[in-house]
This record gives structure tokens, C-alpha cells and sequence, in this order.
């Protein structure tokens, strides 16, 4: 096994996570979804820009590097442009992933307030934010298939929300090492 392989593998969940988003928003047919997305990659590039103004054509491509970062920007804009955001269709894919994209990033920036390591993970390891959102947008549409509620239950929106910050501390941990950020005493 070549010893770049974890790298590249990781690489390759950054386009499949951007492109599993904008193939359930381009085949659910909902116009204001593909609105959404579109405003939300120009919202980052305006943001990346105006983070770093010395880069003059990153703020294009910036939004690749953080696909769940734009995935959570759609899901939170196009989860407010409905009528009521938890009155989801029944198995609706992009529905579940909206709501789980945005709920995780939620719970990830509630814990970021508190954890150093969540907002490194955040920032500077996209391919583990990645498979954690992947994740929890998996388990929370694997639980609207196995229910018949239009309605998420209590428990599936708090897993959507303590369920990415765990990880992304996990991951923050792993980062430094295992050692522990308050010294020898935790």
C-alpha cells in the first residue's frame, strides 16, 4: 500500500461530499433549493475574500475545500426559506440531509465556543468534518426511512446535534496527539 494512500483517500471525500449535495439538490427539482446552493457558494467566496483580500481568485475555489461548510450554509438558508423547516416531506433525501447538515453545525459551533479542538477540526481538518457530517446525515436519514413521521423525533435532533461535536472534539484530540489541553490533571 503506498504510503500516501490515507491522504489521497482522504482528498477524494471533499469532491464526492460537494458532489453527493449538488446531485440531491439538482434531482430533487426544488428551484429554490439549487437557488440556495448557488447563493451559498457566492456567500463563502465573499467571505473567504473578504478573510483574506491577498488572495485574489482563491475566494473561487476555497468553497471546495470546505464542502460542508457550503452544505451547511444551504442547509440552514433553504431550511429557513420553507414554510415550516421541520415539517419535512416523508423520505425526502435532500430534506434529511438539510436538517442534518444544519443541526450538526449547530452543535459543532455551540462546542466550539467551549473547545479549542472543535474549531481546529473545523478549520483545519476538512476531510474529518467531512465524514462527520456524512455521517450524521446518514443516521438521520436512516432514521426517517426505518420511521413514518413527517416529524423528526426529540432524540434523532439531539443525536444531530451532540453527534458532530463529539466527533469533531474526538478529532481535535486525535490531532494533538491524545494529550490533553488542561494539563496532566484530565
Amino acid at each position: 500500500m503506498h504510503p500516501d494512500a490515507p491522504l489521497w483517500v482522504s482528498l477524494l471525500l471533499l469532491p464526492a461530499f460537494a458532489a453527493r449535495g449538488v446531485w440531491r439538490v439538482l434531482r430533487s427539482g426544488d428551484g429554490v433549493a439549487l437557488a440556495m446552493l448557488i447563493a451559498s457558494w457566492f456567500a463563502l467566496a465573499i467571505g473567504f475574500k473578504l478573510l483574506r483580500p491577498s488572495l485574489a481568485v482563491s475566494a473561487l475555489w476555497l468553497p471546495c475545500f470546505y464542502p460542508y461548510l457550503w452544505q451547511g450554509v444551504f442547509a440552514g438558508g433553504w431550511l429557513l426559506c420553507r414554510p415550516d423547516p421541520l415539517a419535512l416531506p416523508a423520505r425526502q433525501v435532500l430534506a434529511s440531509d438539510a436538517l442534518a447538515l444544519a443541526l450538526g453545525h449547530l452543535g459543532v459551533l455551540a462546542g466550539g465556543l467551549f473547545s479549542q479542538d472543535i474549531r481546529h477540526a473545523y478549520w483545519y481538518r476538512p476531510a474529518a468534518m467531512t465524514l462527520v457530517f456524512w455521517l450524521a446525515s446518514l443516521l438521520l436519514q436512516l432514521y426517517r426511512v426505518r420511521s413514518h413521521r413527517n416529524h423528526a423525533s426529540v432524540l434523532a435532533l439531539a443525536c444531530q446535534l451532540i453527534l458532530p461535536a463529539l466527533l469533531a472534539a474526538g478529532v481535535g484530540w486525535l490531532a494533538r496527539g491524545g494529550r490533553p489541553t488542561f494539563g496532566p490533571w484530565f
